[in-house]
């Protein structure tokens, strides 16, 4: 999965720290893309394993895609592999000589990759879509491949499609799958779609229903097992791509109880403001301002996390005491930074009277880290 990990990146550190337990993303992209790497044969297409021999077409431009994303962030893709590769693809893309090697071929995304690759075959592709557009589209798999050859068009300098380019689909999804070589399914023709519109288009408020409805899509299931790893890559791809980079974000400043919150001096390469508050459960209101209206709808991620070493809280009223013990079911005591995930713990509070009077129906506020979970 090096593609959507391309492209979250920047987001990760926000949404699930762990995941960089081990390692820098960038070590784990890069580590990715040297793989695939290894699976160039000698004649420049890409085979499906290390050390294969038979380039395939589609894994060819896919990689090829890949290569290219990847040396425009930066990342370490050798110039001659790159360019061995684009050449093969150039001499291949209209093979139909139907073998084993050119199985899951899509020539409406070869032909795609090729004019981003700046080798377009605009003369094929013209006459591509002239046969196609001469009959209705009759299946998602239709639609998909006519607009890759617009796309392809359109990254060659022909905008006599971009109308259409511009025009995305955005009606319901359905659930049904292609169970053959092309991999096709409604929801990664919508991924796919959203990605290429980005390299084309950029951010821009007519995607935002596409956009929105593929991250619908994706929240469909909590099993990532319940997609396939095209809707997978895709889809996540695409929605990196549409937050993490895309129309400049209008200065923002947040407001916590009537006060400005300086942002943190600290930012991710995507550029995010981040701010960090303490007490934030304590607030009468939170809010954002901007200073314009942004061109596309901005996200406010609102976190909780982390205990305060050493905090002194207020304890006890009108004579009352409290006192607060943390124990391991064998009854032994546990310190808080010992603990691990998932580990059961309990809190035994002890209220002491020394107000010299009865005391009755005692009410008591206590505060558990956040994160816990009590039973």
């Amino acid at each position: 999965m090096t593609r959507p990990l391309l492209y979250v990146q920047d987001l990760l550190p926000m949404i699930d720290p762990d995941l960089l337990a081990e390692g820098t993303i960038d070590d784990k992209i890069q580590a990715g893309i040297d793989r695939l790497l290894s699976m160039q044969t000698p004649s420049g297409g890409f085979g499906i394993w290390p050390g294969d021999d038979q380039p395939v077409l589609f894994g060819t431009a896919y990689v090829i895609h890949l290569l290219l994303d990847a040396k425009d962030k930066g990342f370490k893709v050798p110039d001659a592999a790159l360019a061995d590769a684009v050449t093969w693809l150039d001499h291949n893309a209209e093979n139909t000589d139907g073998g084993p090697k050119f199985r899951g071929t899509h020539p409406g995304y070869v032909q795609y990759v090729l004019a981003r690759a700046g080798k377009p075959h605009t003369a094929v592709v013209a006459k591509m879509l002239a046969d196609q557009l001469a009959t209705p589209a009759s299946t998602g798999q239709d639609v998909e491949g006519r607009y890759l050859l617009m796309a392809a068009l359109q990254a060659s300098g022909d905008r006599r499609y971009e109308k259409a380019l511009r025009t995305l689909d955005v009606s319901d999804l359905n659930w049904r799958r292609a169970n053959d070589w092309s991999y096709y399914s409604d929801l990664r023709r919508r991924g796919l779609t959203l990605a290429v519109y980005h390299e084309l288009f950029g951010t821009s408020g007519e995607g935002v229903p596409l956009a929105d409805l593929v991250a619908r899509g994706l929240r469909q299931h909590k099993d990532s097992y319940r997609y396939t790893t095209q809707e997978l890559m895709w889809g996540v791809s695409s929605l990196g791509k549409w937050v993490g980079k895309g129309a400049k974000m209008p200065a923002a400043k947040l407001v916590f109880d009537d006060k400005t919150v300086a942002a943190s001096k600290d930012r991710s390469k995507g550029g995010e403001l981040a701010w960090q508050i303490g007490a934030g459960s304590r607030s009468q209101s939170l809010h954002l301002d901007l200073d314009a209206a942004p061109a596309t709808p901005l996200a406010l991620v609102v976190t909780t996390e982390g205990i305060k070493p050493d905090v002194a809280l207020p304890t006890g009223a009108h004579g009352l005491t409290v006192d607060r013990s943390w124990y391991a079911p064998t009854g032994d005591p546990v310190k808080l930074s010992e603990l691990e995930l998932g580990q059961l713990v309990y809190v035994e509070l002890v209220v002491g009277n020394n107000s010299g009077s009865r005391v009755e129906n005692v009410a008591i506020v206590d505060r558990i880290p956040a994160g816990w979970e009590i039973e």
